[in-house]
């Protein structure tokens, strides 16, 4: 399972840390007797994974053998990694306190430069990561095992966003590979529980439990990585009894009827939309947008998804609200913003006091990836009760990328859904709003970049108090509700398959990240 980009679109290539985190923590889940070990855990999974350096494709944790500065506990929490602990004496500075005796596969310490370099590799331009870590001034050792990040303002979100991001590799090993490491035959070197024995792209990889891992004994002693072309052939491999393990399953009816295995899901950072350019007739017009919110029926769209959702009807999920206040103070903001339920008489009102009374015809792009055309379907099909004709034309995967992404002026009503990597209420906001997200690279496409929006965004970001950034998010959304640019339509799971040999006890967002094998229990 690999670690997804703070923002990307869901197709293949998705308050922290406040004061610090603890300067000791309970020993690693990995440690266990020798009735919870694993002889080897046979994993299968669809992406395409080109090389082991993250630098230079997907942000991934290569199936946890690569460790980060702090990772998610299992409730959402920072918790240490590679760092025993972190301080954050100013607004600007986070200050990283590495955890000592820690050694790399091939037994040489981590050190300070080690982290250094992994961090200022991954801020070069060209990264692929590059603009995660953008917020960085400077990262410099203040000795052999502390670490200090100098951000160019404050920024809030930066905890949430770095927790397990960015894998830490050795400096050494870096120098000596300088345009091959990652690369099969090459591989990387890291910390984590398990060493990377081989590596081919068009297979896979083997794995074996690394035995001076600081974390103590590894359970699971070796993992074999499967890569598959597609869920199907993955699904019918599960069948076979080829995996034990299927990671990222986007279609868990499917794939379980498939398989014969069970599935394990939970909440995703995973949101679907349909934007609506605001800039572009017909959808420019506020009665239009008004029509098609109250048109849509969240409920046709995730039977249409063939994933586990949830509806929702803010651009934020409440989940990510939450960080910032109560359960009592998250309902009352999300209650008091104009809303728009599922209503036919509401949108034929509305679509009246248009300047298309009797409907228009309009044209979205789709493609065959997951249930994008399904969910297509349904939204047109919704539309049709009131009067819109969408019609579907179907593009190649490269060419939805480049369409969604590029010249916003040519994109009309458009579905898709956004992962993001971490749970800040910003996430979601600087990745489809504001003046940035409308050149090509980004992707607003509703068009929609008023004024307010980027100085809500900038706020958001800059403002350390969960009070008054809780305040400025319902500022954003009462504004969006009022706008629509955006109908927020579900947020879906992600979903793991198990054979019968295995459980996971407590999946969920947070637990399949990082070394989330060690989260795999034999049955008894």
């Amino acid at each position: 399972m690999r670690l997804r980009l703070r923002a990307a679109l869901a197709v293949p290539a998705l308050a922290l840390l406040a004061a610090g985190c603890s300067a000791t923590t309970a020993a690693p889940q990995g440690a266990g007797s020798a009735a919870t070990t694993i002889p080897l855990l046979r994993i299968g999974d669809d992406a395409a994974l080109s090389t082991l350096d993250t630098g230079t494709d997907e942000g991934n944790d290569v199936y946890g053998t690569l460790e980060t500065l702090t990772k998610f506990g299992p409730s959402g929490q920072a918790e240490p990694d590679l760092a025993s602990s972190v301080s954050h004496p100013d607004a600007v500075t986070y200050v990283y306190h590495l955890r000592q005796g820690v050694t790399f596969w091939n037994g040489d310490p981590m050190t300070s430069a080690d982290v250094v370099n992994a961090l200022d590799y991954y801020r070069k331009p060209g990264s692929y990561v590059s603009a995660e870590i953008a917020p960085v001034k400077s990262v410099v050792a203040a000795g052999p095992y502390t670490v200090v990040v100098t951000l160019k303002n404050p920024y809030a979100p930066w905890s949430a966003e770095t927790t397990s991001q960015f894998p830490i590799f050795e400096k050494k090993f870096a120098d000596e590979h300088k345009t091959t490491m990652g690369r099969p035959g090459v591989l990387i070197m890291g910390t984590g529980p398990w060493k990377i024995d081989s590596f081919d792209p068009t297979t896979g990889l083997e794995l074996s439990a690394n035995p001076h891992w600081w974390g103590g004994t590894v359970p699971v002693k070796h993992i074999s990585v499967k890569l598959f072309a597609s869920e199907t052939s993955e699904a019918l491999a599960f069948r076979g009894g080829e995996i034990d393990v299927a990671t990222d399953v986007l279609n868990p009816k499917a794939f379980k009827s498939t398989s014969g295995g069970s599935i394990v899901s939970a909440p995703a950072f995973s949101a679907g939309y349909f934007g609506m350019n605001v800039h572009q007739a017909p959808w420019n017009d506020i009665h239009v947008r008004r029509a098609v919110a109250y048109a849509l029926n969240r409920a046709d769209i995730i039977a249409a998804l063939g994933n586990n959702a949830q509806p929702v009807t803010t651009l934020i999920p409440p989940a990510e609200l939450d960080r910032l206040g109560s359960a009592a103070q998250i309902s009352a903001l999300i209650n008091g913003l104009p809303s728009y339920p599922y209503n036919l008489a509401k949108a034929k009102q509305e679509l009246a006091e248009s300047a298309y009374p009797h409907g228009f015809t309009a044209t979205t792009q789709t493609i065959t990836f997951a249930s994008y055309t399904p969910v297509n379907e349904a939204v047109a099909g919704d539309l049709a009760k009131i009067g819109i004709n969408l019609k579907l034309k179907t593009i190649g995967f490269t060419q939805y990328l480049a369409f969604a992404s590029g010249n916003k002026s040519a994109i009309g009503g458009l579905y898709a859904t956004m992962n993001v990597t971490n749970p800040d209420p910003d996430s979601f906001p600087s990745a489809l709003l504001g003046s940035v997200n409308i050149a090509d690279g980004g992707y607003d496409w509703a068009n929609y970049d008023p004024p307010v929006i980027d100085t809500l965004i900038k706020a958001g970001e800059t403002i350390q108090g969960s009070a008054q950034r809780l305040a400025i998010y319902g500022q954003m959304l009462k504004t969006l509700a009022t706008d629509l640019p955006y109908v927020p339509l579900y947020i879906q799971d992600y979903n793991v398959a198990l054979s019968g040999q295995f459980t996971w006890p407590g999946y969920n967002i947070y637990t399949q990240w990082g070394d989330w094998e060690l989260n795999i229990k034999p049955k008894n």
